[in-house]
């Protein structure tokens, strides 16, 4: 990052000049439809991978007697893909259209997240894993750089902190969500209902695609979070 990094903010910012909101300039934010509504939908997709985090360790091992341990060869498998796959799948995804992409990755959240209720045992849930990483690779570099460059060059902080907020956000309401499926349905209801919210976030990006066909903004130098 010392050697490499660019900034990309212009030495020259009129943002001095602008009279700012009474909201700090999120109220400008919360103008920008198109990135409400992919917040909205990113916020969708990360509901159903809280559920992995939070709850699949305690439904393996209560419903498939699966131990810690081997729970956790599950959870590494995650970690050793993005490692070793983030780099050449961001290559492919940066020169395909943004909004398609996000689509494509929301679509694998989905089915990793809803295969998981199908499964009956430890490889049915790491190839379950397997599907959701990949999703993982696709959706989240293309979406941390879709906000940075969606948002206007002196209120990228504001944007990204927006962005960031989904996490915190899913996070709360997805086990919350997931523990009532379990007590009012069953235990394969957390996934089911999971997969069928990732299923909403999918349909959300290719509405937003339809709806803004425009050509791939996210910028050459895409990279992970991780």
């Amino acid at each position: 990052m010392a050697l490499f990094a660019r900034e990309t903010l212009p030495e020259s910012s009129d943002s001095g000049d602008k009279e700012e909101d009474q909201f700090g300039g999120y109220g400008q934010i919360l103008q920008d439809k198109l990135f409400v509504s992919f917040a909205l939908a990113f916020t969708l997709t990360q509901v159903g991978v809280t559920l992995i985090w939070v709850l699949l360790g305690v439904y393996a091992k209560q419903n498939y007697q699966i131990p810690e341990n081997q729970f956790g060869l599950i959870a590494t498998t995650n970690a050793v893909l993005v490692v070793a796959l983030q780099f050449p799948v961001t290559q492919i995804t940066k020169r395909q259209k943004t909004l398609r992409v996000m689509a494509i990755g929301a679509l694998l959240y989905a089915v990793g997240v809803g295969s998981i209720a199908v499964g009956p045992g430890f490889w049915s849930f790491w190839l379950s894993m397997v599907i959701m990483t990949l999703g993982e690779l696709i959706l989240i570099p293309t979406a941390t750089t879709f906000t940075a460059n969606l948002a206007p060059p002196d209120m990228r902080g504001r944007y990204m902190s927006i962005y960031n907020l989904t996490w915190g956000l899913a996070a709360g309401v997805g086990p919350l969500l997931g523990g009532f499926l379990n007590d009012v349905v069953g235990p394969q209801a957390i996934w089911l209902g999971g997969g069928l919210i990732g299923l909403l976030s999918a349909a959300a990006f290719v509405w937003l695609a339809y709806r803004h066909p425009q050509p791939n903004i996210t910028s050459k130098d895409q990279t992970s979070p991780r």
